[in-house]
């Protein structure tokens, strides 16, 4: 997938505070579409915040995609908290996972960082990204495998049957 630069910067001038309950990490951010088919609107605002990061670091789409296809394979692009974390069922969600002590749209572990950062959709983003361009030549794996190396999945090959949806959800919050 190409880099495509400034099409990943906001032509709004910039974020904007959001009104979301995740601390402003929302739909928001990017001028893209309000709805994408397929996708409610908190799917869309967590694909939003998620694409918003790599913007906000420089990072070619694939990032984005690497990233947009693990949330919808671990948490199906929803802020999920875990009861067997309480702190997590007091932040804002829209379901509840049960997989050991992992949160957010990313399921990450807690030794991954503090709850209300892994249940921010933009925080945990750059979490992942902040693993992912650690892994040698990340950008010329395959999406799964990316996907893989940086989750560490029971599941390796999982995240594979989400490429082409994320790559369409990439395109269409970016316009292209």
């Amino acid at each position: 997938m190409p880099d495509l630069g400034g099409a990943l910067r906001p032509r709004s001038g910039g974020p904007r505070p959001g009104g979301t309950p995740f601390g402003g990490a929302g739909g928001d951010l990017l001028p893209g579409p309000a709805s994408i088919a397929g996708l409610d609107s908190h799917q869309v605002m967590v694909a939003k915040a998620t694409v918003a990061e790599a913007m906000r670091r420089h990072l070619p789409l694939k990032a984005a995609q690497i990233a947009v296809a693990t949330e919808l394979q671990e948490s199906g692009l929803r802020v999920l908290a875990n009861p067997g974390v309480p702190e997590s069922m007091r932040l804002p969600h829209v379901g509840t996972g049960h997989d050991h002590d992992s949160v957010g749209p990313f399921q990450q572990r807690q030794s991954w960082g503090a709850t209300a950062d892994l249940m921010n959709p933009a925080t945990s983003a750059g979490k992942f990204y902040d693993k992912l361009v650690r892994i040698p030549n990340w950008e010329s794996l395959p999406v799964t495998v990316a996907a893989q190396r940086v989750q560490v999945s029971a599941y390796p090959s999982a995240y594979a049957k989400h490429e082409g949806k994320a790559a369409a959800i990439v395109r269409a919050i970016v316009g292209g």
